[in-house]
């Protein structure tokens, strides 16, 4: 965290919040987290926006805590990549196989037999997205295409998911033409409750780079219409108010079609009422079809909303997991 708030003070206009404030701020991560351990990241909430606001939720207190009682059993279910389509349904994600405990199978698990597995995999596509199973933020993700797919270095890698390469629409090409832009759509859902928006994020990529990865920037959609806040940030907190590569100025700008990727990813959550809380990894595709990339259960990540726009998670009342010590009895 201190790199983090390093990083953000050496953006214009960013100052430290001072003593009196980071004093507030320890008791407060005291009374409602049960521990000082957790004031640091309401210090960079606080740094970031200038002010303290009461409900937010801490970034380690969230990991470490919190989403393993909201998902429960179910947190770390997006480690297993070969079973997210099985769970949402055939169509609901772009793939095309899994390779699984040494055996090749298609995306409703009909296993293929061992010859022409390159052609089965490649048909029409001239590249293909291979994902290992537990690939997260780039990690474990190779665009091959044929020539390059060599199946016993693929299948080195372990249980994997091979999708297609996604097309993404022209506004999302002007933002990045490089990777693909993707919305990260955080929904939550109460017992009993149909699930609603937490917060969103813009992801895109910089340079060279063919996917989202961890050196790539974000920014903050700041309202139910998807407008785009004005700056986005890099990895190590600096911000700009234009797209480094491209030019493209966050300020004023929106996706317009924000209401249909919200809905998508709400009417999915619906599907799987175990999660309290899921992270959905979305575009829009030339031909205007939404297409889910990957769900985020066990890491869907709090600390980029949380600053820029929250508090996010009071509707669901976190702190009712905080460990606090006993009081004394008169």
């Amino acid at each position: 965290m201190q790199v983090a708030l390093k990083g953000l003070l050496r953006n214009e206009g960013i100052k430290p919040i001072g003593a009196a404030m980071e004093k507030r701020i320890a008791s407060y991560a005291r009374e409602r987290f049960g521990h000082v351990c957790y004031a640091p990241w309401l210090v960079f909430y606080a740094t970031c926006r200038g002010a303290f606001l009461e409900g937010w939720v801490p970034d380690n207190f969230f990991q470490q805590v919190a989403v393993r009682k909201i998902n429960g059993a179910y947190h770390m279910a997006d480690n297993a990549r070969t079973l997210q389509v099985r769970l949402l349904g055939p169509g609901s994600m772009p793939d095309i196989a899994h390779f699984v405990s040494g055996e090749w199978r298609d995306p409703d698990g009909a296993l293929w037999p061992p010859d022409g597995i390159e052609a089965r995999i490649f048909g029409n596509h001239a590249e293909v997205c291979v994902k290992t199973e537990q690939s997260s933020k780039g990690r474990g993700v190779h665009i091959l295409d044929r020539k390059g797919f060599d199946r016993r270095t693929v299948e080195s890698l372990g249980n994997l998911v091979v999708q297609r390469v996604l097309t993404q629409s022209d506004h999302f090409a002007e933002i990045f033409p490089g990777a693909v832009t993707t919305v990260r759509v955080t929904t939550g859902k109460l017992p009993g409750q149909r699930p609603f928006m937490l917060f969103a994020n813009l992801r895109m990529g910089r340079g060279e780079a063919r996917t989202v990865t961890l050196g790539s920037i974000k920014a903050p959609i700041i309202d139910d219409d998807g407008a785009i806040g004005s700056f986005a940030y890099d990895s190590d907190w600096t911000r700009h108010a234009t797209h480094p590569d491209t030019g493209f100025r966050f300020g004023g700008a929106h996706i317009p079609d924000f209401a249909r990727l919200r809905d998508h990813c709400l009417s999915l959550h619906d599907r799987l009422p175990q999660f309290g809380l899921i992270g959905w990894d979305v575009t829009t595709e030339r031909n205007g079809a939404i297409q889910l990339m990957e769900i985020n259960t066990g890491f869907p990540g709090i600390k980029f909303a949380e600053a820029m726009v929250g508090p996010c998670l009071r509707v669901l009342n976190v702190e009712q997991y905080a460990r606090r010590p006993a009081r004394a009895v008169a």
